[in-house]
Protein backbone atom coordinates (compact mmCIF):
# COMPACT_ATOMS: atom_id res chain seq x y z
CA UNK A 1 0.00 0.00 0.00
CA UNK A 2 1.20 3.48 -0.96
CA UNK A 3 2.02 5.80 1.67
CA UNK A 4 2.31 9.36 2.57
CA UNK A 5 4.75 11.38 4.56
CA UNK A 6 3.45 14.57 6.01
CA UNK A 7 4.30 17.11 8.54
CA UNK A 8 1.60 19.48 10.05
CA UNK A 9 2.04 22.44 11.83
CA UNK A 10 -0.53 22.14 14.75
CA UNK A 11 -1.34 25.11 16.45
CA UNK A 12 -1.76 24.56 19.96
CA UNK A 13 -3.54 26.30 23.25
CA UNK A 14 -4.09 24.86 26.81
CA UNK A 15 -5.60 27.86 28.85
CA UNK A 16 -4.79 25.47 32.01
CA UNK A 17 -1.30 26.18 30.82
CA UNK A 18 -0.33 28.64 28.17
CA UNK A 19 -0.29 31.94 28.47
CA UNK A 20 -0.88 32.59 24.69
CA UNK A 21 -0.62 30.00 21.34
CA UNK A 22 2.35 28.10 20.06
CA UNK A 23 3.05 25.76 16.89
CA UNK A 24 3.66 23.03 17.29
CA UNK A 25 5.50 20.56 14.30
CA UNK A 26 4.28 17.01 13.93
CA UNK A 27 5.24 14.31 11.17
CA UNK A 28 2.57 11.49 9.80
CA UNK A 29 3.03 8.56 7.87
CA UNK A 30 -0.86 7.76 6.40
CA UNK A 31 -1.79 5.35 3.31
CA UNK A 32 -2.31 7.58 0.54
CA UNK A 33 -6.26 9.04 0.46
CA UNK A 34 -6.19 10.31 3.56
CA UNK A 35 -7.81 13.30 4.55
CA UNK A 36 -6.23 16.13 7.05
CA UNK A 37 -8.71 14.82 9.61
CA UNK A 38 -7.71 11.54 9.40
CA UNK A 39 -4.28 12.63 9.62
CA UNK A 40 -5.44 14.46 12.84
CA UNK A 41 -6.92 11.35 14.77
CA UNK A 42 -3.70 9.28 13.94
CA UNK A 43 -1.63 12.02 15.85
CA UNK A 44 -4.30 12.04 18.86
CA UNK A 45 -4.38 8.18 19.11
CA UNK A 46 -0.80 7.35 18.44
CA UNK A 47 1.47 10.80 18.92
CA UNK A 48 -0.26 13.53 21.29
CA UNK A 49 -3.94 12.35 23.22
CA UNK A 50 -3.59 15.80 24.77
CA UNK A 51 -4.65 17.47 21.06
CA UNK A 52 -8.12 18.99 20.74
CA UNK A 53 -10.39 19.21 17.88
CA UNK A 54 -14.01 18.55 16.85
CA UNK A 55 -15.29 15.29 14.31
CA UNK A 56 -18.29 13.64 14.18
CA UNK A 57 -19.42 12.05 11.07
CA UNK A 58 -15.89 12.33 9.14
CA UNK A 59 -18.41 12.55 5.72
CA UNK A 60 -19.19 15.86 5.01
CA UNK A 61 -22.05 16.09 6.45
CA UNK A 62 -22.32 17.13 10.16
CA UNK A 63 -19.74 20.01 9.95
CA UNK A 64 -17.83 19.36 13.03
CA UNK A 65 -14.68 19.59 11.68
CA UNK A 66 -13.91 23.13 10.29
CA UNK A 67 -11.06 24.52 10.88
CA UNK A 68 -8.59 26.55 8.91
CA UNK A 69 -6.14 24.48 6.90
CA UNK A 70 -3.08 26.26 5.27
CA UNK A 71 -5.00 29.85 6.03
CA UNK A 72 -8.42 28.90 4.30
CA UNK A 73 -11.29 28.08 6.80
CA UNK A 74 -12.63 23.87 5.31
CA UNK A 75 -13.74 20.79 6.64
CA UNK A 76 -10.76 18.32 7.72
CA UNK A 77 -12.74 15.15 6.64
CA UNK A 78 -12.97 16.63 3.26
CA UNK A 79 -9.81 17.87 2.66
CA UNK A 80 -7.10 15.22 1.09
CA UNK A 81 -3.77 15.65 2.92
CA UNK A 82 -2.27 14.84 -0.38
CA UNK A 83 -3.64 17.94 -1.76
CA UNK A 84 -2.97 20.00 1.81
CA UNK A 85 0.66 18.85 1.31
CA UNK A 86 0.72 20.24 -2.42
CA UNK A 87 -0.50 23.68 -1.49
CA UNK A 88 1.38 24.07 1.45
CA UNK A 89 4.49 23.31 -1.02
CA UNK A 90 2.84 25.64 -4.00
CA UNK A 91 3.04 28.63 -1.00
CA UNK A 92 6.05 28.10 0.31
CA UNK A 93 7.07 28.48 -3.39
CA UNK A 94 5.21 32.02 -3.55
CA UNK A 95 6.60 33.11 -0.40
CA UNK A 96 10.18 31.88 -1.37
CA UNK A 97 9.17 33.77 -4.60
CA UNK A 98 8.22 37.00 -3.12
CA UNK A 99 10.59 37.31 -0.25
CA UNK A 100 14.26 36.16 -1.81
CA UNK A 101 13.55 37.30 -5.64
CA UNK A 102 14.79 33.59 -6.28
CA UNK A 103 12.33 31.48 -8.88
CA UNK A 104 9.28 29.69 -7.44
CA UNK A 105 10.93 26.78 -8.29
CA UNK A 106 8.70 23.45 -8.41
CA UNK A 107 11.70 21.61 -6.47
CA UNK A 108 11.07 23.69 -3.37
CA UNK A 109 11.03 21.15 -0.69
CA UNK A 110 7.38 20.05 1.12
CA UNK A 111 6.25 22.80 3.65
CA UNK A 112 4.17 21.50 6.98
CA UNK A 113 0.46 21.69 6.39
CA UNK A 114 -0.68 24.40 8.66
CA UNK A 115 -3.77 23.68 10.88
CA UNK A 116 -5.46 25.91 13.19
CA UNK A 117 -9.02 26.78 14.73
CA UNK A 118 -11.39 29.44 13.39
CA UNK A 119 -11.12 32.63 12.76
CA UNK A 120 -13.46 34.85 14.64
CA UNK A 121 -14.18 33.23 17.47
CA UNK A 122 -12.34 32.62 21.00
CA UNK A 123 -10.50 29.17 21.09
CA UNK A 124 -11.12 26.96 24.08
CA UNK A 125 -8.44 24.80 23.26
CA UNK A 126 -6.46 23.55 20.46
CA UNK A 127 -8.60 23.70 17.44
CA UNK A 128 -11.75 24.01 19.24
CA UNK A 129 -13.66 27.34 19.14
CA UNK A 130 -16.31 28.83 21.14
CA UNK A 131 -19.51 29.00 18.92
CA UNK A 132 -21.60 30.47 21.18
CA UNK A 133 -21.69 33.86 19.30
CA UNK A 134 -22.09 31.73 16.63
CA UNK A 135 -25.09 30.08 17.22
CA UNK A 136 -26.54 32.52 18.68
CA UNK A 137 -26.79 34.83 15.92
CA UNK A 138 -28.50 31.96 13.81
CA UNK A 139 -31.16 31.72 16.51
CA UNK A 140 -31.82 35.37 16.30
CA UNK A 141 -32.89 35.21 12.61
CA UNK A 142 -35.48 32.59 14.39
CA UNK A 143 -34.85 29.90 12.10
CA UNK A 144 -37.91 27.84 11.98
CA UNK A 145 -40.83 27.83 10.04
CA UNK A 146 -43.74 30.81 11.65
CA UNK A 147 -47.03 30.68 8.49
CA UNK A 148 -49.69 33.11 9.54
CA UNK A 149 -52.01 30.96 7.94
CA UNK A 150 -53.17 27.21 9.93
CA UNK A 151 -52.55 24.50 8.30
CA UNK A 152 -55.68 22.95 6.48
CA UNK A 153 -54.91 19.83 7.77
CA UNK A 154 -52.57 20.02 11.25
CA UNK A 155 -51.65 16.28 10.93
CA UNK A 156 -50.03 16.74 7.10
CA UNK A 157 -47.17 18.26 6.12
CA UNK A 158 -47.11 21.93 4.07
CA UNK A 159 -46.34 21.34 1.02
CA UNK A 160 -44.48 23.47 -1.34
CA UNK A 161 -43.98 23.47 -5.22
CA UNK A 162 -40.72 22.59 -6.70
CA UNK A 163 -40.02 25.81 -8.05
CA UNK A 164 -40.66 27.29 -4.28
CA UNK A 165 -38.00 24.71 -3.29
CA UNK A 166 -35.64 25.62 -5.95
CA UNK A 167 -35.83 28.72 -4.79
CA UNK A 168 -34.15 28.47 -1.30
CA UNK A 169 -32.51 24.74 -1.71
CA UNK A 170 -28.81 26.09 -1.56
CA UNK A 171 -29.96 27.88 1.61
CA UNK A 172 -31.06 24.27 3.02
CA UNK A 173 -27.67 23.01 2.19
CA UNK A 174 -25.40 25.18 4.91
CA UNK A 175 -23.93 22.92 7.21
CA UNK A 176 -23.50 25.70 9.51
CA UNK A 177 -19.96 24.56 10.04
CA UNK A 178 -18.62 28.14 10.77
CA UNK A 179 -16.22 28.25 7.87
CA UNK A 180 -17.68 31.10 6.23
CA UNK A 181 -17.94 33.45 9.01
CA UNK A 182 -14.50 32.13 10.26
CA UNK A 183 -13.36 34.21 6.82
CA UNK A 184 -15.86 36.72 6.98
CA UNK A 185 -13.81 39.97 7.09
CA UNK A 186 -17.01 42.09 7.59
CA UNK A 187 -17.55 40.24 10.87
CA UNK A 188 -13.88 40.15 11.70
CA UNK A 189 -14.14 43.86 11.54
CA UNK A 190 -17.62 44.26 13.39
CA UNK A 191 -18.30 41.28 15.90
CA UNK A 192 -21.88 42.19 15.95
CA UNK A 193 -22.51 41.91 12.31
CA UNK A 194 -24.76 38.95 11.98
CA UNK A 195 -22.42 36.88 9.93
CA UNK A 196 -22.47 34.97 6.22
CA UNK A 197 -24.09 32.08 7.97
CA UNK A 198 -27.02 33.62 9.70
CA UNK A 199 -27.59 35.31 6.66
CA UNK A 200 -27.74 32.40 4.51
CA UNK A 201 -30.62 30.97 7.49
CA UNK A 202 -32.88 34.01 7.25
CA UNK A 203 -32.38 34.00 3.27
CA UNK A 204 -33.86 30.27 3.51
CA UNK A 205 -36.60 31.23 5.56
CA UNK A 206 -37.50 34.50 3.83
CA UNK A 207 -37.81 32.89 0.44
CA UNK A 208 -40.19 30.29 1.87
CA UNK A 209 -43.45 30.74 0.36
CA UNK A 210 -45.37 29.34 3.69
CA UNK A 211 -43.77 31.57 6.22
CA UNK A 212 -45.26 34.90 6.87
CA UNK A 213 -42.82 36.53 9.04
CA UNK A 214 -40.26 38.03 6.56
CA UNK A 215 -40.18 41.44 8.36
CA UNK A 216 -40.38 39.94 12.06
CA UNK A 217 -37.24 37.82 10.89
CA UNK A 218 -35.04 40.87 9.33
Amino acid sequence: MAVLRATLELRRFDPQTDREARWELVEVTLPEGSTVLEALMHVQEHIDGSLAFRRSCRHGICGSCGMRINGCARLACNTQLTAAVEQARRMAAVRRLAGRGAPASADVAPAPVRVEPLGNMPVIKDLICDMSAFWAKLHAVRPWLQSLQEAPDPDRERLMTQDDWTTLAEGVLCLECGCCSSDCCSLEADEEFAGPAALVKAYRYVCDARDGQTHRRL
